[in-house]
């Protein structure tokens, strides 16, 4: 399956953010409803079964960016608002990075290992520096990349299911990964929506 960059449509528009996400979740519910067929009938239906799950939840991670308040980062903000704001972007970045661990496996792109294993991202020089459509831009980034990396995995999941082969790593710390960072994400958009 080919990874097609959901992060690279969002824009400071919200209308237009929560109708590409709007879109996407009809196209990801037709994909679930032709998955569950599948399922029904597939030999290594428990490992397919995680994959759907993970890629569910990583697809739910880009909706909840795509419905929040990505708008604010094109607005001037309060000093006070600006330092709130780069606190809650260190504190997603801080626990995008650490979960990222957990969804590393054979597929993993290059540069994806080397941003988790490299300088701490909430580090970033980006934060001390540029404003609130910076910060937001490396929010995307970062969630981005892992959104692609969660969806790697997935479909590392399904090929070494058709191939009746035992999953890649522990799919249970991967699902439990991406569930810790849409909690994050969560907490960042319940935070944009009461700037």
């Amino acid at each position: 399956m080919q990874y097609f960059f959901p992060f690279w449509l969002l824009t400071s528009d919200d209308c237009r953010n929560a109708a590409i996400a709007d879109h996407i979740e009809e196209s990801i519910m037709q994909s679930d409803e032709l998955l569950k067929s599948e399922l029904s009938c597939a030999p290594q239906a428990e490992t397919l079964q995680a994959a759907a799950d993970l890629s569910h939840l990583a697809d739910s991670i880009f909706l909840q960016l795509a419905r929040s308040r990505l708008s604010i980062s094109a607005s001037k903000l309060p000093p006070i608002d600006e330092a709130r704001l780069r606190d809650a972007v260190r504190r997603l970045l801080t626990s995008v990075r650490r979960r990222s661990a957990e969804v590393i496996h054979d597929w993993t792109p290059a540069h994806f290992a080397d941003l988790v294993c490299g300088r701490r991202w909430e580090d970033d020089p980006t934060l001390d520096s540029g404003g609130a459509s910076e910060w937001s831009g490396l929010v995307l980034r970062r969630v981005a990349d892992f959104h692609q990396n969660a969806h790697a995995l997935c479909d590392l999941c399904r090929v070494r299911a058709l191939q009746k082969g035992d999953p890649p790593g522990d799919i249970a710390a991967a699902l439990e990964a991406v569930k810790k960072v849409k909690g994050a994400v969560a907490d960042y958009c319940r935070f944009l929506q009461g700037l």
